[in-house]
């Protein structure tokens, strides 16, 4: 028992790490009483009160794009029905497992467009009757995240009484209530479940991560290309009813197994889960159904949970690692499917992966920016800490002299972005004088 011990065990340790990250984050965003739009109880929406800001904090890399709601599904006791509203704009309702793999989206670009769309979700244990009039959604896992974002037509919240009149049309109740009034119950709140779930998961240790793997894997049993691996690790106390010590392992591999999470974040910091298209990073096309790239999965649950398929969305991105000024010039606009309510926009990030505060309250730029155009039709995003001159203003995202990272947002691309036929934006620094 040795090296191989410890590569097992560190693969059933990022296998076991999406699960966690929901968990974290269901247990902040459900420990309330009443819905809020910070918390809401298992079951009940979470609607924003306007775009997100430096406040926003229950995930990292937040769009600045759209209103988010979201929701903590509890399919165990019986299938769950839920109706997303017709729209004017972009809207969806992502649906994602307990590990970070989408399921379906309804809403634009995918199952309804932007007309109303019912649906039942249905957990992995139910053998009951289902309807046969709506869309059915079967879950491989108990628990399940709904994702749900709305499009603001503008940069500020003035746009939200529109957006709120979408969110409200959303309903949410077991099916067996479907056609009936239902009360939502009240939650719990408890103190010590007030945590930011991406520093919760900094700071836990091993045998933590693996007590509440251990807790939650039997509602939400992996695929069945995943059973050679927990089986490989189950005597060592992973999976379902069993319990992980570190102290029931030989001395010798005690303080390498101790350490796993900073092992996985330095592999996270080494490796690339994409490719480069010029100055830009692109995840791989599997994320969002990640199959068994297990450390490519955990790198996106532990980076910015709830992503999209590259079909609904595309992320480039580029690590700018000094504080010096910067110049995004683009060639020419994204090709989004404008006409079936795709948009693009530009973001920035600290390295913590949260906005930086700033007085203009401004963390990116869109497509519906007042930006100012180069006569050839190019722009230029400006990423610097001091206002510019003029016009530029509008094209000016405050960075605060700090690294950045820069985050594109293609909704609902073009081929010639799926196939990287586009010319991406160059990146230029200029040191300040």
């Amino acid at each position: 028992m040795g090296n191989d011990t410890v590569e097992k065990l560190y693969q059933a340790y990022v296998y076991a790490i999406p699960l966690v990250m929901y968990q974290l984050q269901r247990i902040s965003s459900t420990n309330t009483e009443k819905a809020t739009s910070e918390k809401a109880p298992v079951n009940q929406y979470i609607h924003a009160k306007g775009l997100a800001n430096a406040k926003s904090k229950y995930i990292v890399m937040l769009n600045m794009d759209t209103v988010y709601s979201h929701i903590y599904f509890d399919l165990k006791k019986e299938p769950i029905y839920v109706k997303k509203p017709v729209a004017d704009r972009y809207n969806s309702l992502e649906l994602i497992d307990a590990y970070g793999d989408y399921i379906d989206i309804l809403g634009t670009g995918f199952v309804g467009g932007n007309e109303e769309v019912e649906a039942v979700l249905v957990g992995p244990d139910y053998r009951g009757k289902l309807p046969d009039d709506i869309y059915v959604i079967h879950s491989p896992t108990n628990d399940l995240w709904g994702f749900i974002r709305i499009l603001s037509k503008t940069n500020n919240d003035e746009d939200y009484h529109n957006i709120r009149r979408i969110q409200e049309g959303y309903e949410v109740r077991p099916l067996s209530y479907r056609n009936a009034v239902y009360m939502q119950p009240d939650g719990i709140y408890r103190l010590e479940n007030d945590f930011v779930p991406f520093e919760k998961l900094n700071q836990l240790s091993t045998e933590e991560v693996f007590e509440i793997f251990n807790s939650n894997i039997q509602d939400n049993p992996g695929k069945n290309y995943d059973k050679v691996l927990l089986e490989s690790v189950a005597e060592y106390g992973i999976g379902a009813g069993k319990t992980f010590l570190l102290e029931n392992l030989p001395e010798t591999i005690q303080d390498d197994v101790g350490k796993f999470h900073e092992r996985m974040i330095e592999e996270f910091t080494n490796s690339q889960y994409g490719y480069q298209v010029g100055d830009w990073l692109l995840s791989h096309h599997s994320i969002a159904d990640f199959k068994k790239d297990y450390i490519f999965r955990a790198y996106i649950a532990w980076g910015g949970a709830g992503a999209n398929p590259v079909e609904m969305a595309i992320y480039p991105s580029h690590l700018i690692k000094s504080g010096a000024d910067t110049v995004i010039h683009f060639f020419e606009k994204p090709p989004v499917r404008v006409e079936e309510g795709g948009f693009w926009s530009i973001s920035v990030y600290g390295l913590n992966k949260f906005v930086i505060p700033n007085e203009q309250n401004r963390f990116g730029l869109n497509d519906r920016s007042n930006l100012v155009y180069n006569k050839d039709g190019s722009f230029d995003i400006l990423i610097q800490k001091d206002r510019p001159e003029r016009e530029m203003v509008n094209n000016w995202i405050p960075n605060a002299g700090q690294p950045v990272l820069v985050v594109l947002r293609f909704y609902l691309p073009k081929e010639q972005l799926l196939k990287d036929e586009w010319r991406y934006p160059e990146i230029r620094e200029r040191i300040c004088r």
